[in-house]
């Protein structure tokens, strides 16, 4: 016969209220951290099980998150992935995945999917959801009309729902500083979509700045690099390290020399860029520590603290130093 509640309090001399509290992990708790690991211990040795349905039926949740990526097999994603699903699995949730693929549509219907399942709460990737003003009404009016609790990532939702992002910006902001500091007099600011952040940087007035945007994939990248003069460049920034190692390769195989007659600097930090020719200076984008962090502001969330709509963190990015850049950044 299956242990029950009533099982480990008898064991542990507590009540069953207090035993409750702890094993759903309910703020409400007042226990020792001593009677916390005596439960859980109880509770392991007696193979207690809880009874999802029941309590699902009683109190209308399910122990169940919704996370809607934007992709799901960006690596960027899986490190926010790791310690979400990880750090809520630790708490008895199961995290349910949708991908919305930069349409609001997807999005909107991915929402409604997850209110229909009674999902407890949902992160939503909100940014490149829709360039239109349209698609942007349709969909704040959707997170707007929502029952569910949702935890933005990015900034498109800033205001209307509690918002994580990285602060993108920021680590160009630093890159261009560090080429300008070491006196390159012509620097190369390469996108990996079709959107301008000139604006951020007009301060400057800065004539020796380019900006190629529309650049989505290596391919769109190296189709241009192939009728540029190199010669008119001193610097590089990549918006993205799935663009900067084939540009890497693509500046070996014309004789330019990294980061004699080109600094190279990108973002992401993924795995493989320790070993581009030469290594890749980059900035490690930090989606693990967003990962824990969303999950810590929905699981309090879930637990009963009400979350403030205008709240708003931004995570640095952190640089890795290799051997495509030179100095200090």
């Amino acid at each position: 016969m299956a242990a029950t509640l009533k099982d480990i309090a008898r064991e542990c001399g507590l009540a069953v209220s207090t035993v409750s509290n702890i094993l759903n992990n309910h703020s409400s708790s007042f226990a020792s951290d001593e009677a916390r690991r005596r439960v859980r211990q109880t509770a392991e040795r007696l193979g207690y099980k809880k009874d999802y349905l029941s309590s699902s039926l009683r109190t209308r949740t399910t122990h169940s998150i919704g996370l809607v990526l934007d992709q799901i097999n960006d690596l960027t994603r899986q490190d926010f992935l790791v310690p979400f699903v990880e750090q809520f699995s630790g708490m008895g949730y199961e995290v349910a995945l949708a991908e919305h693929r930069h349409d609001p549509d997807r999005a909107i219907a991915s929402l409604e999917g997850f209110a229909e399942r009674w999902k407890d709460g949902v992160v939503l990737f909100t940014d490149l959801l829709g360039r239109s003003t349209e698609a942007q009404q349709r969909l704040t009016q959707a997170v707007q009309a929502s029952s569910l609790k949702i935890l933005g990532i990015g900034t498109r939702m800033k205001g209307i729902i509690p918002c994580l992002d990285i602060d993108r910006g920021r680590a160009v902001e630093q890159s261009l500083e560090h080429f300008i500091a070491c006196g390159h007099r012509s620097i190369l600011v390469v996108h990996e979509y079709d959107w301008d952040m000139r604006p951020r940087f007009d301060f400057w007035n800065r004539p020796e700045i380019t900006f190629w945007s529309g650049i989505h994939a290596p391919a769109d990248f190296i189709d241009r690099a192939a009728t540029t003069d190199w010669k008119t460049f001193d610097a590089v920034f990549f918006r993205t390290d799935k663009i900067a190692v084939p540009g890497l390769n693509f500046f070996r195989t014309r004789g330019i020399e990294v980061p004699r007659d080109l600094e190279v600097i990108s973002f992401d930090n993924f795995p493989f860029t320790q070993y581009s020719q030469p290594a890749l200076s980059t900035w490690d984008i930090g989606f693990h520590r967003l990962g824990s962090r969303a999950q810590e502001l929905l699981a309090s969330w879930l637990s009963g603290t009400k979350p403030d709509p205008h709240q708003f963190e931004l995570f640095l990015p952190g640089f890795v130093a290799r051997e495509s850049h030179q100095g200090d950044v």
